[in-house]
């Protein structure tokens, strides 16, 4: 919320394209939201991979909020229990002596060229730290677990969305590295994939046909029978705070 939020970010859109209530609740404080699924997921089904272990998908972020080097250091210990895939963070890979051996030691690893749906369709479970794939996994319906030294970045009051859903008790999180396989295996306790379904219901929008609420959307613009008012005064406002 700290580098995303502002006002000056979004006040000059008309309309934002949201996945669900949760998002288009806040988003509303900025531009009229529509609500439409995520059409990524339009031909989104689950694999079951031939491993004789449950499938980890790894999805470091990057910069200062990045796992990325101490999970390296457990990968080893970690393979013992799962078959572990990551995919990086394009940022990551620009500099490759920040992958810190990540690369070598997991058994498949990914660049920004593979869409995540793709992983997704293969993880029994995802291990993240701040990247907005947590959200991506809870949608997809594959268990989530945070592990991070730094999850608290606020807008003031105005915490992150995976802050919030730590706090609730329904992402297990820790900050030890040592606790990374138990957090796992809550993940994918029936207790915390209930919790995840259950916010999934609530935050996400998931209909049968994904593209069709978008094209709804396009369609009201293009015909201009969005709501006009609402429209004259946001300009208004938009000029006055800009």
């Amino acid at each position: 919320p700290s580098t995303a939020y502002h006002a000056r970010d979004y006040l000059c859109y008309d309309g934002l394209l949201c996945n669900g209530p949760y998002e288009a609740g806040y988003l509303k404080t900025f531009a009229q939201p529509y609500i439409i699924g995520n059409m990524k997921y339009s031909n989104f089904h689950k694999k079951k991979e031939n491993h004789d272990k449950p499938v980890l998908l790894y999805l470091p972020t990057y910069g200062r909020f990045s796992s990325l080097k101490e999970v390296a250091g457990e990968i080893d210990s970690l393979k013992e229990k799962y078959y572990i895939i990551i995919k990086f963070h394009h940022g990551v890979l620009a500099e490759h002596e920040k992958v810190y051996g990540a690369d070598e030691k997991c058994d498949e690893w990914y660049d920004h060229k593979t869409e995540l749906t793709t992983l997704l369709e293969r993880a029994d479970v995802v291990l993240s730290d701040n990247s907005g794939s947590i959200f991506e996994a809870i949608y997809a319906d594959v268990p989530v677990a945070i592990f991070s030294q730094e999850i608290n970045e606020s807008l003031e009051e105005f915490y992150t969305t995976q802050y919030d859903l730590v706090q609730k008790g329904i992402i297990p999180y820790t900050d030890n590295i040592e606790h990374i396989s138990y957090i796992l295996e809550k993940a994918l306790s029936d207790e915390y994939r209930k919790r995840q379904k259950k916010i999934r219901s609530e935050y996400f929008y998931i209909p049968e046909d994904q593209v069709m609420d978008f094209l709804d959307v396009i369609n009201k613009f293009m015909k201009d029978e969005i709501n006009i008012r609402y429209k004259q005064l946001h300009d208004i406002f938009c000029r006055d705070y800009m």
